[in-house]
């Protein structure tokens, strides 16, 4: 079988129990016992707790409520009326409101109208089984604990540690041969971005893909949503999951899109505040990202993705941001002026993480906007595993709390990673200290955080690097010392704000594209030397479609940047664009790629970049040179 675990671990394990007790919850709340053998089992997604456990809980001490102790009767009052533990059992607690004991009435009443306003905020989470003659359960696996063996280490797990068991040899069926056929036959990426604001044509598009759709109304399981339901792990069976950024959560609104024929239903999603009494719901950042379904801590990224959006008081308010593995900013669709507008995204490279936020490179005379928005009916293609997902943008630094090794066959470590000469060592929990040859491994994630460099400069190299340069007479890499040609240098962008891709069609007419937030330049000649780049300030200007009166969207102003030249040393970082001397290009076959902490990327020959590893560093040939990398500046290893 293989394990899931909570901390980020994969294992292929061998389980020395047979079978486990599955517990099926009736609809009276009582329970009856299956025995199912592991051998049996397809799929089993864990909740984060047993629910039969927790029903007979709720059910006891309503039961409690009765007692002929007041003590008794006080404390399981008490502990029923606290909404993190009680909430999800409001209807069972309900049933009780009939008991023949007028204590337990009148005890019960006063339960249900302290939890009343938390009632919809957690459900009950049953396990989910799927057996592999294809029969579906719903029910608890039970507070298990058992024996495995992997790679000849004996340890125990309690159900706590694990979110998904599944057999070996399953594979979730997925049709990407679209996406497939393009990855096959063409060398570049970046470029293949397509934005829509047209739901139909997205649809059309799309129409030979297989399609998830979310319209938020239910869950996987059927469960009907309802207003201030906190969703945020509510769709990792189907590959979604959202990220809370600060506090809060993601709910369900009391908002209804107004659907004038278009496939919108009864619910949406909203920002919600902790505090329900802040006048702070229903805005701020909304992030999400993509996961193997039902497996939630193996990241995953889609081809295609699309979602409605209400309300847009003014063109260009609001924008959906799409991330890929690496972080690079892959697209940016710019909302339209409606009550219930639609925008996507289809790119050749997998998207691994999303955002919705109010855009912060509108450039308007008044400034009003309505920051007020809600979200509904996603749709996204097959979630394709990936090896791991780089923070967004580094204005966003993420700690890394636990460090990950990936190995070739697919299983993952979590724990303390140390390095041997030409080795890899894990401190796994459970597993205990397990050594790997390099060749084993695909990628080594050390919980190192990452910097935020500000005000440096970047350039992206042919063979996948991405590296700082200081500017003189020529272009010089910090971290070698080395001159950067420029005929190597495929795009300059700045680490203050994300490198942004160009779009499809970019490149027909044009050899280079400066990229700027809110618009594109296709251009034939762009001058680049020691102190920055300029072009011909009469270049024509590609914007988004997202305004029928004005193509720059606010009729009478141009809300686009009105610079033509760029200096290294003297603009700031507010709006400098990404500079695409070349196509996007994909990394060579055979080659690896090491991610430092502060945003560069060494690129490297697999066959020819003699890696080694020390216990503190790395050392490689980069560039000509032996070039030695402290582990503490390392974040990815890719081998």
């Amino acid at each position: 079988m293989r394990l899931n675990f909570v901390d980020g671990r994969v294992l292929a394990v061998e389980l020395q129990e047979p079978s486990l007790d599955w517990i099926h919850v009736l609809d009276n709340g009582e329970t009856k016992v299956k025995k199912i053998g592991l051998s049996e089992i397809q799929t089993l997604s864990l909740s984060d707790a047993p629910a039969a456990k927790q029903i007979a809980m709720v059910r006891q001490l309503a039961n409690q409520l009765g007692a002929d102790s007041y003590a008794e009767r006080e404390s399981a009052e008490r502990k029923l009326s606290n909404p993190e533990f009680a909430s999800p059992f409001f209807d069972l607690i309900e049933e009780f409101s009939d008991d023949p004991r007028l204590e337990v009435k009148f005890r019960v009443r006063r339960v249900l109208n302290r939890l009343e306003d938390d009632r919809r905020q957690a459900k009950i989470q049953f396990d989910q089984l799927t057996l592999k003659s294809g029969e579906t359960m719903q029910g608890d696996a039970g507070d298990f604990k058992w024996r495995i063996n992997f790679r000849n280490k004996l340890f125990s797990v309690d159900r706590s540690e694990i979110r998904l068991i599944r057999a070996i040899d399953f594979q979730p069926p997925t049709t990407l041969q679209k996406w497939d056929q393009q990855a096959q036959a063409n060398t570049h990426q970046g470029t293949g971005v397509q934005l829509y604001h047209d739901f139909d044509l997205f649809m059309k598009d799309l129409a030979n893909q297989e399609l998830t759709n979310i319209d938020f109304s239910t869950g996987p399981d059927g469960t009907k949503l309802a207003w201030r339901d906190n969703i945020n792990n509510t769709f990792i069976p189907l590959g979604l999951r959202f990220t809370p950024t600060g506090k809060g959560y993601v709910g369900i609104p009391r908002f209804s899109f107004p659907s004038n024929g278009l496939p919108v239903g009864e619910r949406s999603i909203a920002r919600f505040n902790d505090d329900v009494r802040r006048r702070s719901n229903y805005k701020g950042l909304i992030e999400f990202e993509f996961c193997l379904p039902d497996q939630p801590t193996v990241p995953a990224g889609v081809h295609a993705f699309g979602t409605f959006i209400a309300t847009v008081s003014y063109p260009r308010s609001f924008v959906l941001e799409a991330y890929n593995a690496a972080g690079d900013l892959v697209a940016a669709v710019e909302t339209k002026e409606s009550r219930c507008g639609f925008i996507g995204i289809e790119s050749e490279e997998p998207i691994c993480r999303m955002r919705v936020r109010a855009n912060p490179h509108l450039f308007r005379v008044d400034e009003k906007t309505d920051e007020d928005y809600a979200l509904d009916s996603f749709f996204f293609s097959p979630p394709v595993e990936q090896r791991s997902i780089v923070s967004p943008t580094t204005k966003d630094v993420r700690e890394v709390r636990t460090s990950l090794v990936v190995l070739k066959d697919g299983n993952r470590l979590a724990g303390d990673v140390s390095f041997a000469q030409n080795k890899v060592q894990v401190q796994s929990m459970g597993v205990g200290r397990i050594e790997f040859a390099t060749d084993e491994i695909s990628e080594v994630q050390l919980a190192n955080k990452p910097k935020n460099e500000k005000s440096k400069w970047l350039a992206s190299m042919e063979d996948g690097s991405m590296l700082f340069f200081e500017s003189g007479e020529q272009l010089v890499a910090e971290i070698d010392r080395q001159p950067i040609g420029i005929e190597q240098v495929v795009s300059l962008h700045q680490s203050s704000n994300d490198r942004r891709y160009p779009q499809a069609g970019d490149f027909d007419d044009a050899s280079s594209v400066v990229v700027f937030p809110s618009c594109r330049i296709p251009l034939q000649t762009i001058n680049v030397d020691e102190k920055g780049f300029s072009w011909n300030e009469a270049a024509e200007k590609r914007l988004q479609p997202v305004d029928e009166e004005s193509p720059l969207g606010t009729p009478g102003a141009d809300p686009t940047p009105q610079v033509s030249e760029v200096d290294f040393k003297t603009t700031t970082p507010d709006n400098i664009p990404t500079i695409w001397l070349k196509r996007p290009a994909r990394s060579p076959a055979g080659s690896g790629l090491i991610q430092l902490v502060d945003g560069q990327r060494i690129a490297f020959r697999k066959d020819k970049a003699n890696v080694t590893f020390s216990s503190n560093s790395i050392s490689l040939m980069f560039r000509g040179k032996k070039l030695t990398i402290a582990k503490d500046q390392i974040q990815t290893i890719r081998l």
